[in-house]
């Protein structure tokens, strides 16, 4: 276990960690009092759920009407009562959302469109919403004094702490900001705003284990630790390895993260597929959705040996058709054909093991499953068998894998024992350089050069990298880039965009050499107050114009993109927050204690 530090703070605050799964979601959270060491709980109870006080999870499905209006959430959405008013009254159940969320079109043409009107974020904010109030009606029913409780960290004293896959970057995080906004978590404003972190799944799930007291094995050893988080949509893995500052040993990342879009609906999804074309003409073909749903709430999770059978009991006892393998109104298939529906998944996870096993900076030598899909015993068995020849050990922690997320992410915003992380890709800017007739490089472009509004002859689409892939980074490291912007008014605006670049070229310079391998992140643009303070009037060159010097300071090193514009007044280094603003998003300005 962590040797936990009682709370430093001077006030009570609350810190509520959401999990938002693919097919189940969770909620975990602490009590920070003053002085008192911190314990995290779970929300047990949600309504409509079975088994009251049993589960600390929760389906990730909802019901909207004809008018848009979400009318059931969770286990609500399960009721007999609910479906059959869904029927009659057209609405539209919405399940698998988070996965819209993802910037990858293979999938999403594999998911059932939302309702008209709806975007993954505004379906996000509601589900946000709902999981919010559960927790609200959880904490004021279950302390003692819970409404009291409740009513005194209400004043901006509740922090949230939201995790996602590890692929996924600032797009998506604004994306969940907006949407925590919406669900009235947060305001827009920058107290609001600091009150809401992210964290990986990956990363969670290390504060999980660490929490689970396998913390003192990964310590002890020089080697590196494999996190895979196997849950319904992604499987995330990362790893991770020891190490000491000021004394203080932490946890760093020691290869680049991966996320592989094969959790366990996917192993649903080729299941439904094998069956749709092994039944097409079977007199039971329009039986296929409840062979799948009767295959993923049971014969999915208690498959174990591919050399036995597995049956999907769908039907009553007098339904039969030998022909098709179905009789007394079950469906059997050999273990091989149910081993085919995970093979994907466990292949992608082999796959992703052995990458990260080459990039890694330390030698890996154990592994542990965590996630709901961790639970498949197929899975780990197949895991296990490949990996103990090669010296790694797969372990399933004692505990419920579960709300492993949500747990670790509550942990993260408490013990914070992961101090470097690994850059996901290599980042930079485009630069306009002066251009230089000597220079065959420039001479390449001569076409492409223009004349800027200080009368200079300006190169367009230079490279200036900025961090390279797999490099690491502490929470405290700052990269600096300079920009300079010249403009004909003070009513212009100062922006630069961030690029990725997902080539593989170390030395990379110039962006129109591989164009389709540089993806615009984020645009950083510069508050109109701090331009009009530090724009300096050039009437020197032949065309009167303003000019803007400044460098962009870029904290890589923390689980969100953080960016501030810097320039010196008078010798005094000034800084000022800047806005990234993501494709098809609202600018957003996150503020922590880095600024």
């Amino acid at each position: 276990m962590i040797d936990r530090k009682p709370y430093a703070g001077t006030t009570r605050k609350l810190v509520l960690g959401i999990d938002v799964g693919t097919t189940y979601s969770g909620i975990s959270y602490s009590i920070l009092d003053p002085g008192q060491v911190p314990e995290i709980k779970h929300v047990t109870r949600f309504p409509a759920q079975d088994r009251a006080g049993a589960d600390s999870k929760i389906p990730s499905i909802m019901y909207y009407d004809q008018k848009g209006v979400a009318r059931a959430f969770g286990a609500e959405a399960l009721d007999e009562g609910i479906i059959d008013k869904a029927y009659q009254e057209d609405w539209t159940k919405v399940e698998w959302f988070k996965l819209f969320l993802a910037k990858s079109e293979s999938v999403h043409q594999k998911l059932k469109p939302l309702p008209p009107g709806k975007t993954a974020t505004l379906v996000f904010a509601d589900f946000l919403g709902y999981l919010f109030r559960c927790a609200e009606k959880y904490i004021r029913e279950t302390h003692h004094n819970g409404d009291t409780l409740w009513e005194g960290v209400q004043a901006g004293h509740v922090h949230f702490v939201l995790t996602h896959p590890n692929a996924w970057e600032g797009i998506q995080q604004s994306q969940l900001r907006d949407a925590a906004v919406k669900a009235g978590l947060i305001s827009a404003n920058p107290d609001g705003q600091a009150r809401l972190q992210f964290v990986t799944e990956g990363e969670a799930s290390l504060h999980f284990c660490l929490q689970q007291g396998l913390g003192q094995s990964m310590s002890q050893s020089e080697k590196g630790t494999l996190i895979i988080d196997a849950g319904g949509g992604t499987i995330d893995i990362s790893v991770y390895a020891p190490t000491s500052i000021a004394n203080k040993i932490g946890f760093e990342e020691i290869a680049t993260p991966h996320c592989q879009f094969n959790g366990s609906v996917f192993v649903t999804l080729e299941a439904k597929r094998a069956l749709a074309e092994k039944l097409q003409k079977s007199k039971f073909a329009d039986d296929l959705d409840e062979i799948i749903r009767r295959f993923d709430s049971s014969t999915k999770i208690m498959f174990r040996n591919p050399k036995e059978p597995s049956f999907i009991r769908f039907g009553r006892p007098k339904d039969n058709e030998p022909a098709y393998g179905i009789r007394n109104g079950q469906l059997r298939l050999t273990g091989d054909e149910v081993a085919s529906f995970f093979k994907p998944s466990v292949q992608s996870i082999i796959e992703a093991v052995t990458s990260i096993g080459f990039d890694a900076s330390n030698s890996v030598s154990r592994a542990f499953l965590v996630g709901g899909f961790a639970a498949s015993d197929h899975m780990f068995n197949c895991l296990k068998a490949h990996f103990d020849p090669l010296g790694i050990q797969i372990v399933r922690p004692d505990a419920h894998i579960n709300k492993a997320v949500s747990d670790g992410a509550v942990g993260y915003h408490i013990d914070h024992q992961v101090s470097v992380r690994v850059a996901r890709s290599t980042y930079g800017v485009r630069l306009n350089t002066y251009y230089d007739d000597l220079l065959p490089s420039h001479q390449k472009r001569l076409q492409k050069v223009y004349t800027n509004a200080a009368g200079y002859r300006m190169v367009p689409d230079m490279f200036a990298m900025i961090l390279r892939k797999n490099t690491k980074v502490s929470e405290t490291q700052e990269f600096q880039t300079s920009v300079c912007y010249h403009l004909d008014t003070l009513d212009q605006s100062c922006t630069t965009i961030i690029r990725q670049y997902n080539g593989s070229n170390e030395t990379v310079e110039w962006m129109d050499e591989e164009e389709d391998k540089f993806v615009a992140l984020c645009t950083i643009s510069m508050d109109p107050a701090t331009i009009k303070r530090i724009a300096t009037l050039q009437n020197h060159t032949s065309k009167r114009h303003w000019r803007v010097d400044c460098d962009i300071l870029l904290s890589f090193g923390l689980t969100e993109l953080r960016a501030q514009f810097v320039w010196k007044d008078n010798g005094v280094e000034q800084r000022s927050p800047a806005q990234l603003i993501y494709p098809d998003n609202k600018p957003s300005v996150v503020y922590s204690k880095f600024q």
